[in-house]
């Protein structure tokens, strides 16, 4: 063991001779950096910056429980949750976004996909409009799906990096999203029906974000493996974008988590209220609404690159406040 550590020192001191004292500072500042970076604080702080700018405060971490893959109710997270409330309309923007650093030359690449008005998935569907219980009116979804043509529908992705593939970052983004939504939706719907934010209740409009710093990448419509073999640059078979929305919908985990979510939260009494407004409103029942919102929603996320999140949110904010987005009962 002496041995050992005797030839450990002597090359470490080879090692210094060799290379010098700045050499190692060079390496230590590096190191520093990157760790400090990768931690993905100064992300997060970066995102709240721009909310702030946006007049959008109070960005937070946003906690709930779940089962884990083992059954046991666990603590979750999502990196920052906030909330742009429109006096006028009384309408709430709720965000919630995932915050993923990744060093240069990471690469997310998805599979195209489409908006589509003949499915489950048109363009309005990047948002979830909890609207039926609220007193101050509806969201007109036909004026939001016409912007469908501004934007770019993707599906599955994965991370590439220079140490090979990882299929779980993206995923596990989603996934964190996926589970948070669906827990403040029933948040939102209680403070509907028992009026806590005053006697004209809101409307909610979920809108869920990954902010990275990753390379964005959408496969060529039609490619095909023969097409990827051959070719030398990923821009040949990929085009390069900074905000992309990726279809997700739920899978049966995660509706057997929303619809159990909805059963247990509410009381016979809330129920049979929702049930007579519900009908009045032209729709069919508080179990109608909440399978739908089980079994669809949420559908999209915004993966965006930090550059582009400004623009972005601030264009939804002015949307949401022009004429003839929201419908009077």
């Amino acid at each position: 063991m002496e041995e050992k550590s005797r030839q450990f020192v002597e090359k470490g001191a080879q090692i210094y001779a060799k290379v010098g004292y700045n050499f190692i500072l060079f390496l230590m500042a590096i190191n520093w950096k990157d760790a400090l970076l990768s931690s993905g604080v100064p992300l997060e702080y970066s995102v709240r910056r721009i909310l702030e700018s946006l007049d959008i405060a109070d960005a937070r971490e946003y906690k709930y429980l779940r089962p884990n893959e083992n059954g046991i109710e666990t603590q979750f997270s999502i990196d920052l949750r906030a909330t742009h409330i429109n006096f006028k309309t009384n309408h709430w923007l709720e965000l919630f976004i995932e915050c993923k650093y990744r060093k240069d030359g990471t690469s997310w690449i998805f599979a195209p996909d489409t908006f589509s008005e003949l499915s489950t998935s048109p363009f309005s569907s990047t948002f979830v409009h909890l609207d039926l219980f609220s007193d101050s009116g509806q969201v007109n979804e036909e004026v939001v799906d016409k912007f469908a043509h501004n934007y770019t529908a993707c599906s599955k992705g994965v991370e590439l990096t220079d140490a090979g593939c990882n299929p779980k970052s993206i995923a596990q983004a989603l996934s964190q999203l996926k589970y948070g939504l669906v827990d403040n939706f029933v948040d939102c719907i209680l403070h509907q029906v028992d009026h806590l934010l005053g006697d004209n209740s809101p409307i909610f409009s979920h809108a869920a974000f990954v902010v990275t710093t990753a390379d964005l990448w959408r496969l060529k419509e039609g490619v095909t493996i023969s097409d990827i073999r051959a070719a030398k640059d990923l821009q040949d078979v990929a085009t390069n974008h900074d905000l992309l929305f990726c279809f997700e919908p739920p899978d049966n985990e995660l509706q057997r988590y929303a619809e159990q979510k909805f059963r247990s939260s509410f009381t016979t009494k809330q129920i049979e209220w929702m049930d007579r407004v519900a009908v009045a409103r032209g729709g069919h029942s508080f179990q109608h609404y909440t399978d739908v919102l089980a079994r669809s929603y949420p559908c999209y996320f915004a993966i965006i690159g930090l550059p582009r999140l400004h623009a972005t949110l601030a264009r939804t904010m002015d949307f949401f406040s022009q004429e003839g987005v929201f419908l009077k009962r």
